[in-house]
């Protein structure tokens, strides 16, 4: 039987800023996966994005060491942070693709909330995936708000907060969501 977990960690102090960089030289791609999505980023913080991309020419201008492969230094219980029922549930539905995560070598998953960061990223050689905090308050676990046909719609899966992050890779190599970059069914 396989098993996932999640667990919770503070941001590093210029992770914000480096996951900013990292949209800059992104933007085309970041751009694209909000529109795919339907995500509404929002407009201060995709516009600093726009404004770093033109100042910059495409280029970062901070040189903030990357944060694909940086580990976290501590941990928060999950139970302590504002976001923990919305944990609950992501740390539920994603040990339903237990195995196809498993077949990716990923057991389990370190949650970063960061706030002003325009899109969900995920550094795999960390397993950490960095959540908006703009983000937290959006998602919701219904396909629908209540109506009176429907007083409790159904349940939705968050499981896309993982599946359809962005993969934080080097300048060289492309991104995409998490699913195709890593070749991880989301369907078992």
């Amino acid at each position: 039987m396989n098993s996932f977990s999640i667990r919770v960690a503070p941001p590093h102090k210029n992770e914000a800023t480096a996951l900013l960089d990292w949209s800059v030289e992104h933007l085309a791609e970041l751009e694209n996966w909000a529109s795919r999505r339907q995500v509404r980023i929002p407009r201060p913080i995709l516009d600093e994005v726009r404004r770093r991309y033109a100042k910059g020419g495409g280029r970062a201008q901070a040189s903030i060491p990357p944060i694909w492969n940086r580990k976290p230094d501590t941990f928060v219980p999950v139970e302590q942070v504002p976001q923990a029922a919305l944990l609950a549930t992501l740390e539920h539905d994603l040990m339903l693709y237990a195995a196809s995560l498993a077949e990716g070598g990923i057991d389990s998953l370190t949650v970063t909330t960061v706030p002003g960061v325009p899109a969900l990223f995920y550094a795999s050689e960390s397993r950490r995936l960095f959540l908006p905090d703009w983000l937290v308050e959006m998602v919701s676990g219904h396909l629908f708000t209540p109506t009176p046909l429907f007083p409790e719609p159904p349940a939705a899966t968050v499981s896309w907060l993982f599946f359809q992050s962005l993969v934080l890779t080097p300048p060289s190599l492309p991104s995409g969501p998490a699913a195709h970059v890593l070749g991880i069914r989301e369907s078992d």
